[in-house]
């Protein structure tokens, strides 16, 4: 049986933003009544955002999930509202790094499947936002690496990073620091005759990618690079070509 009076209520005291207030009744009327389904919906969707308004995000997911999986018409809304619980809570340091991975995937599949929602400009930022900071970590960790001179670690982050973000970031950076650290490895290898072939696959592929994107790669000396770092990798390009003229004369 439906009571409009406690629905109406319940409506009345969202609008006012007693979301608190509303809870309760809206919890009281699913509870005690039965609805249509579009009705049912809207009562849920209420709690979910009574929930969220309140900061209670776990609760508010339960309720979102909920939705998506019955209510195929708010579809969209209801992605967008679910993965800006994810996003609110990681700003919460114990959720961080679980809840950014979810939000990102959430956002993505809402671009996607809707290629014209108006959420697009809102979620873009925050996808690019999330990209930055996980590189930046991501970046922190290669450094830390390199800087321990623990190479092969640090080939092992820069190429990760180079795979996970070349289409959103320029990377060209990491390439340096990958073919730098490539050197090392071969040059600490008891055979002092080493050809350096890994090195050379690697500043291989840096030189088509900067070849094929001269308008977003710098020259070396311009980037934003320690000198020191600049001086390594020229005089890796120098041993480099003195080794390819070997080998072909």
């Amino acid at each position: 049986m439906n009571h409009p009076s406690d629905i109406s209520e319940a409506e009345y005291l969202f609008k006012k933003k007693y979301y608190k207030k509303a809870l309760i009744h809206f919890n009281n009327i699913i509870n005690k009544s039965v609805f249509k389904k579009e009705l049912y919906y809207n009562i849920i969707k209420k709690i979910a955002l009574c929930h969220f308004y309140l900061k209670k995000y776990d609760l508010a997911i339960n309720f979102f999930k909920i939705l998506l999986k019955e209510d195929a018409e708010d579809a969209e809304e209801n992605i967008f509202n679910l993965g800006m619980c994810y996003y609110l809570q990681s700003n919460d340091y114990l959720f961080f790094q679980k809840t950014r991975i979810k939000y990102i995937k959430i956002f993505l599949f809402l671009r996607k499947n809707y290629p014209n929602s108006k959420y697009l400009p809102k979620i873009d930022k925050m996808i690019y936002n999330a990209f930055l900071t996980l590189k930046k970590k991501k970046e922190s960790i290669g450094m830390y690496y390199f800087n321990k001179k623990k190479y092969k670690s640090s080939i092992r982050v820069f190429k990760q990073i180079i795979n996970d973000y070349q289409d959103i970031f320029n990377i060209q950076k990491y390439y340096i620091y990958m073919i730098i650290s490539q050197y090392k490895v071969e040059k600490e290898k008891e055979n002092k005759n080493s050809s350096f072939e890994e090195t050379m696959k690697l500043h291989n592929t840096y030189l088509q990618f900067y070849l094929e994107n001269e308008n977003y790669f710098l020259d070396e000396i311009n980037l934003s690079l320690p000198s020191k770092i600049k001086k390594q990798f020229k005089k890796i390009e120098i041993h480099l070509i003195l080794i390819k003229q070997f080998i072909f004369n």
